[in-house]
């Protein structure tokens, strides 16, 4: 009776364990344990987040890239002439049509206008008037006044003639060192005239340069 007995408790004992699921989730879980699971595979581990390059960081390639294409784009030009009249010639032509203009007119803030229109800088606000290139907003360095920042390849210089009262020749910064500023202007010549006959690359004092703007950052 007693071997009977315990031999009853010991079914009883092995039919419970095998109808007790314990911690195992029901099939219909499992999908859900799936996506979470592949949620924690595709979300980045804290070393690959700090590893992205940030808004900023971006900003700051895309800024110099910009840079790198509109030097490369006036320093193309330099050696272009003017051909027959003055003012006259088909690279002068495509110069002074970015600002809507025709052949015949001084051309250097045409030919600043035509580089920065190539690399999908509109310049909006600027024309063939050399003062319009020096808004407020958009300078960075004044003669005798505390500059902004540091004038590099791409910014737009200008250069004041007392007897005009006002800005009336534009170029391009190529290298701004503590002396001197190497550029490359339009309308020009050998002896840096604002009524020259073509594209030169050219080395001025600094003291030469009333102001310089920024259009590839602001």
């Amino acid at each position: 009776m007693a071997k009977t007995t315990i031999i009853l408790l010991g079914l009883s004992l092995l039919i419970a364990c095998r109808s007790d699921p314990g911690s195992r989730l029901p099939v219909e879980d499992l999908p859900s344990l799936r996506t979470e699971r592949s949620k924690v595979k595709q979300s980045p581990l804290p070393e690959e987040r700090s590893q992205r390059p940030s808004k900023v960081g971006l900003a700051m390639t895309d800024t110099l890239s910009i840079r790198h294409q509109v030097t490369a784009t006036f320093l193309e030009e330099v050696g272009q002439l003017e051909v027959g009249k003055n003012n006259h010639g088909p690279a002068i032509k495509k110069y002074l049509a970015s600002v809507g203009l025709g052949e015949g007119y001084a051309w250097c803030a045409a030919f600043v206008k035509w580089v920065l229109s190539e690399n999908g800088l509109p310049a909006s606000g600027a024309n063939a008037w050399s003062p319009s290139w020096f808004p407020a907003s958009r300078v960075i360095y004044q003669r005798n006044s505390e500059a902004k920042g540091n004038p590099q390849s791409g910014d737009v210089f200008g250069i004041y003639f007392s007897t005009k009262k006002r800005i009336a020749h534009v170029g391009f910064i190529h290298e701004w060192t503590e002396k001197y500023a190497v550029t490359v202007e339009g309308n020009t010549n050998d002896a840096g005239s604002r009524e020259g006959d073509g594209v030169y690359r050219k080395k001025r004092l600094k003291r030469q340069i009333y102001a310089v703007a920024d259009w590839i950052t602001h």
